[in-house]
């Protein structure tokens, strides 16, 4: 796998997992709890599908070695975080031909958009 892509993939498991921490964190009887649900189910799937595809391109299972820090930050700062690193991401499969990829990445990018909408974060 490509440094690039393995060093996103890293990023992204930590975002996901922080992700389902703010989601058990919120109240269970708010948008926010079903909000940060579906975005955590939707991500953890997409970044599957992008692992998965990658893998099948470079012909590697090899990831990079890194930490996963769970942390307290807010899940605003965690979706703007998250949508800098598809963007980024995207740049790059656009570079390297992958529509697969950017196919994925786009998917992402909905999923982060769409609870930005529902979170109401600016």
């Amino acid at each position: 796998m490509k440094p690039s892509y393995s060093s996103f993939v890293l990023a992204m498991v930590g975002i996901v997992a922080n992700l389902h921490i703010e989601h058990w964190k919120a109240d269970r009887k708010t948008n926010e709890h079903r909000a940060l649900g579906d975005l955590y189910d939707d991500l953890d799937g997409h970044l599957d599908t992008f692992v998965e595809l990658t893998m099948g391109r470079c012909g590697s299972s090899q990831l990079q070695k890194g930490t996963v820090s769970l942390n307290s930050q807010a899940y605003a700062d965690l979706i703007k975080t998250a949508l800098e690193k598809v963007a980024t991401t995207i740049e790059q499969a656009t570079a390297d031909a992958a529509q697969d990829l950017v196919n994925v990445l786009a998917d992402m990018q909905t999923a982060l958009n769409h609870a930005k909408y529902f979170l109401m974060i600016q």
